[in-house]
């Protein structure tokens, strides 16, 4: 591993692994805390860099109430809010079974049960404002192994189900 981004994941107090969605929006809810912060992600930055699309095919993205709230406290939400689609009622029932329970917005007092947003859009723009925080020092292209996280005193595992 170079130097210069073994250095890097050495001064952080908190190393979070994992560039996606977890990984961002935890990097974005702890920066301004006082810690200095690392996010390693195996993406070469290529990848990742200007408006390019986030990997894979895109996803239609179910988001809670409390999440989109989330985005909001962070300052996310404003640039995603235009694209997002409210979820205003949901109807739960099991075909062939009796009953059935039907979720509405407005009789709840709200808007909005929850919002509907592209995957890599979500994606894209989490990445984009952890780039301009700056307590966090993106790495990436690495992938990381047990032995080189020994000296970090908290280290986050926000990547995926597959994680090392």
């Amino acid at each position: 591993m170079p130097e210069a981004k073994m250095a890097l994941l050495q001064d952080a107090d908190i190393v979070i692994v994992g560039g996606g969605l977890a990984g961002n929006s935890l990097a974005a809810a702890l920066s301004g805390l006082g810690f200095r912060l690392a996010l390693v992600d195996n993406k070469p930055a290529v990848a990742t860099s200007g408006n390019a699309v986030a990997k894979g095919p895109s996803k239609a993205l179910a988001l809670s109430l409390t999440t989109q709230r989330f985005l909001q406290t962070l300052g996310l939400w404003e640039g995603l809010k235009n694209e997002a689609s409210p979820i205003t009622e949901v109807h739960v029932s099991e075909q062939g079974r009796f009953g059935r329970t039907l979720l509405q917005a407005s009789m709840q007092g709200l808007s909005a049960l929850g919002f509907v947003v592209d995957s890599n859009r979500l994606e894209q723009h989490l990445f984009n404002h952890t780039q301009t925080l700056p307590d966090v020092k993106i790495i990436q292209d690495m992938t990381v192994s047990d032995h080189q996280l020994l000296g970090n005193p908290l280290i986050i595992a926000a990547d995926g189900a597959h994680s090392q």
